[in-house]
């Protein structure tokens, strides 16, 4: 199958030049390089599927239909490693069960063939996602191999190596450890210490150190790693370059991503020169690049670089293999960070449908897909749309039952310190915030950052999200002081890590800015919209979702500061954005509408302001229902203005019912229910001082 996806018709060689021109424009002016290629791999994955099941057909006639026979064992397993390799995990698992039970007659139960199918079947259940299924198959590889061959044998290695990165994917990064350094230990006295082995085993080692944040002592094994496979191997090898990817990753996680830059061009080049252009091993170094231009906040440049990654995988694996589903994701992840929220939809029920096929509904692939959905429902707020497996609900609830399911898949698999739970527990805290329940929130936020802290180290980005989550929680709640602590650490971590023009330092910003307003220090608070604002419009375009919330932020500080025609200004651009974005039902419109309505009230336009808060309060009763805080906050303004229009009996019964819904949400002493108590008190009296006038 290597072979094969490495096929491409536009590298073939003709004996005559001219045969070879004539036949390269026959092909360009009919079918084209691409679909030939597409064809011609097709065909031959065909014949080779065709080819093993008539050997296995073959040898099981030769023994008279028994599946008794060694040798219908070894065409069981060959066959089985083909479905493999076309990522049908599924179809390959009965034929290596079928294969173990006649070795295990054949040969006696604890024979190396027997060990060497057990290590096989413990590699297939890991990536069905079957991780303690895969745990027993491997231990009893590992006590046949250690009787028959000695525990000094290499075969024993490469067994504790796999056992060791299974360990890793159950979270269980310290049992890990002792595993690959074991292994690295026997490669080294067995086979010398620049043996290409012990480079692969030095590479696990590093991403085992690079998982558990030490990432300084990762750094080098793998460029040991590196110096022994060139000097083996040669600079252009592909064992070179899949240790220069892990290189890249590497430094790209240490926030070094202009080095990190070069490590993946040369492993592509490579790649491309040694595999052909359309290798799968190839799509893999695209995708790298495509994340880490993403991360540089070079959206437009990520997008081809994961488009073409995907029609290789599709042409190579088939377009439902669990690689093709990752790639999906990268993909929507990608349009939904360049606003294109609808186009991300697609591609994540894609991937997901895929992923459940082919690893099943608990695979931790499928909760980290379903926390993508989650996140992409909730910013479109069009959740009665997102998936049909769940009733409409027309609210965020919709979102919940995505993260607690991939949170269940995720504490199960992994065990309940791993870093992917982290990063579902801190996607769920920011869901029960946006829902209003910020004190169900707050322990979900405080674990996140407490798995991450210890696996990742104090000074990581995803440390950083966290952190950020948590500030603003910390705000909403009413904590500012504590709030404050935590955002100032959340942009000292992302400019260190990513650079002082990168779009979440934009949104580090923003995030300080906001609390800055709150605190009432809006002086303070303007500069770093404006250097936000500055970073996502050269970094992420002028019409950007990101750009349109720091748009509306300005706005409503203008409006404070007494600037209402630059506020209107900043406020209506958002909304624009926003509407052709989003569309004209999402509560971010909601928000910026509302925000507008707020500046015209202060303009004097009350007819005007008064229109603007009705459309505003529809949009949020629909999206985010009658008890949530913003839903609360339009009712406080139209009590107030209902008020100045002498109508104070209806600003009474909005006020009474504001101050019920945000005592329920928030609690009595929030500052957001003195601040409503206090603006309906003022609203009141506002019409006595008119008469008196």
């Amino acid at each position: 199958m290597s072979a094969i996806s490495g096929i491409d018709v536009a590298r073939a060689e003709a004996s005559v030049d001219e045969d070879r021109t004539m036949i390269f424009e026959a092909i360009k002016t009919s079918i084209g390089f691409v679909e030939l290629n597409e064809a011609v791999i097709g065909r031959l994955r065909t014949w080779l599927m065709t080819v093993a099941e008539e050997r296995l057909e073959r040898t099981r006639a030769r023994y008279n239909a028994e599946d008794t026979h060694i040798d219908v064992a070894n065409a069981m397993i060959d066959l089985a490693r083909l479905l493999y390799d076309m990522g049908k995990l599924e179809e390959a698992l009965p034929l290596y069960n079928r294969a173990l039970a006649i070795q295990e007659k054949a040969l006696g139960p604890d024979h190396t063939s027997v060990a060497s199918t057990l290590v096989n079947l413990g590699i297939l259940m890991s990536d069905m996602g079957k991780l303690e299924e895969a745990l027993p198959l491997y231990n009893r590889a590992l006590a046949i191999q250690e009787k028959a061959l000695g525990p000094d044998h290499t075969s024993v290695a490469s067994t504790l190596g796999n056992l060791g990165s299974l360990m890793s994917d159950m979270g269980k990064l310290e049992e890990a450890l002792p595993l690959h350094k074991r292994a690295l230990a026997i490669q080294e006295k067995a086979l010398g210490p620049d043996h290409t082995s012990v480079a692969a085993t030095l590479s696990n080692l590093g991403v085992l150190m690079r998982d558990m944040g030490k990432l300084e002592e990762a750094l080098p094994l793998y460029k040991r790693a590196l110096a022994i496979e060139e000097k083996a191997l040669g600079p252009d090898h592909t064992s070179v370059a899949a240790t220069l990817g892990n290189l890249g990753n590497l430094v790209s996680d240490m926030g070094k991503l202009e080095e990190a830059l070069p490590l993946y061009k040369r492993a592509l080049a490579i790649k491309e020169k040694a595999l052909g252009p359309d290798h799968k091993s190839v799509a893999t170094t695209l995708g790298n690049l495509g994340v880490i231009m993403s991360d540089m906040g070079k959206l437009e440049e990520a997008l081809p670089l994961y488009k073409r990654a995907l029609a290789i995988e599709e042409k190579a694996l088939g377009p439902d293999h669990t690689r093709v589903a990752g790639t999906l994701g990268n993909l929507g992840i990608l349009m939904k960070d360049m606003g294109k929220l609808e186009e991300a939809l697609p591609l994540y029920k894609r991937a997901l449908a895929i992923e459940e096929k082919a690893l099943g509904p608990d695979h931790t692939r499928v909760a980290g897909t379903l926390g993508n959905l989650g996140v992409l429902m909730s910013d479109m707020g069009k959740l009665e749309e997102a998936l049909p497996l769940y009733k409409h609900m027309g609210k965020l609830e919709e979102a919940l039952p995505l993260y607690k399911r991939a949170l269940a898949i995720q504490e199960k698999a992994l065990g309940p310190d791993h870093k992917s739970v982290a990063a579902t527990l801190s996607n769920l805290g920011v869901l029960m915030k946006d829902m209003g329940k910020l004190e169900e929130a707050l322990p979900l936020c405080k674990r996140a950052l407490a798995i991450q802290e210890k696996a990742l180290g104090p000074d990581h980005t995803s440390v950083a999200g966290t952190l950020g989550n948590l500030g603003i929680l910390m705000r909403d709640m009413g904590k500012l002081e504590e709030a404050q602590a935590l955002l100032d650490r959340t942009l000292m971590i992302q400019e260190k890590a990513l650079g002082l023009h990168h779009s979440r330092v934009a949104e580090a910003l923003c995030d300080t800015g906001v609390l800055m307003r709150e605190m009432g220090k809006l002086e303070a608070a303007l500069p770093l919209y404006e250097r936000a604002l500055a970073i996502q419009e050269e970094a992420l375009g002028s019409e950007h979702p990101l750009t349109a919330t720091t748009l509306d932020n300005l706005g409503v500080l203008f409006c404070d500061m007494g600037k209402e025609a630059d506020a209107l200004s900043m406020c209506q651009r958002a909304l624009a954005i926003r509407e052709s974005i989003l569309g004209p039902k999402h509560f971010d419109v909601a928000t910026t509408i509302y925000n507008i309505g707020n500046i015209t009230h202060h303009m004097g336009k009350l007819e005007e302001a008064l229109l603007l808060y009705q459309r505003a309060l529809a949009i949020q009763e629909e999206t985010l229902g009658s008890e949530h805080p913003k839903t609360a906050e339009t009712l406080v303004n139209l009590g107030i203005l209902n008020a100045e229009n002498g109508e104070l009996e209806k600003a009474n019964e909005l006020g009474s019912r504001v101050l019920d819904t945000l005592e329920n949400v928030l609690g009595p002493n929030h500052y957001k229910v003195h601040r409503a108590k206090k603006r309906s008190f003022a609203a009141m009296i506002v019409p006595e001082n008119k008469r008196e006038l």
